[in-house]
């Protein structure tokens, strides 16, 4: 139970831990993609548009849940290079971990209340995930940089995966 109890803190930190440049650099990555096309399918749908600033804020707090509320498979590390579909799937994977940083930031700002999330929200989320997956699966093959930085921000989500208690 002590070593449960102490990965929570834990994962809250390591994603943004500066020691550890490669996980770091691949969550600043990964946050920068859901970002960007998360507000590029908000104003070509015009489905609930948002700040940058307030779906940055989301997708920061979505990092320590990755793993932890992912209840599918392993995804398929960058790296290898995976199939479009293959990461389209991956990317669907995380939207758990979004609804939940949705939810959190709702209550941030109005307090507790029971989860306003319609169709188009999930739609949204599991759009916008799936899509940025793909892309940065597309730029990770162009740029060794982003390979590098996403193979290590993989390998976080997996340890975060392997140490949860909900899954």
């Amino acid at each position: 139970m002590g070593d449960s109890i102490q990965n929570v803190p834990k994962n809250l930190i390591v994603p943004f831990d500066f020691r550890k440049e490669s996980v770091l650099s691949g969550t600043v990555t990964a946050i920068a993609f859901e970002t960007i096309v998360s507000k590029m399918l908000r104003q070509l749908t015009g489905i609930q548009k948002k700040g940058w600033g307030e779906l940055a804020f989301i997708h920061t707090i979505a990092q320590p849940f990755l793993g932890g509320v992912n209840y599918f498979s392993n995804k398929t590390r960058i790296g290898s290079d995976p199939p479009f579909m293959t990461a389209l799937q991956d990317g669907a994977k995380d939207a758990p971990a979004m609804l939940l940083a949705a939810y959190i930031a709702q209550v941030g700002q109005s307090g507790f209340a029971i989860p306003r999330i319609g169709v188009q929200d999930l739609l949204m989320v599991l759009a916008s995930k799936a899509i940025s997956r793909a892309l940065q699966v597309q730029v990770a093959g162009q740029v060794d940089f982003i390979k590098t930085a996403m193979n290590a921000h993989d390998g976080l989500v997996e340890s975060q995966k392997a140490k949860s208690r909900l899954v």
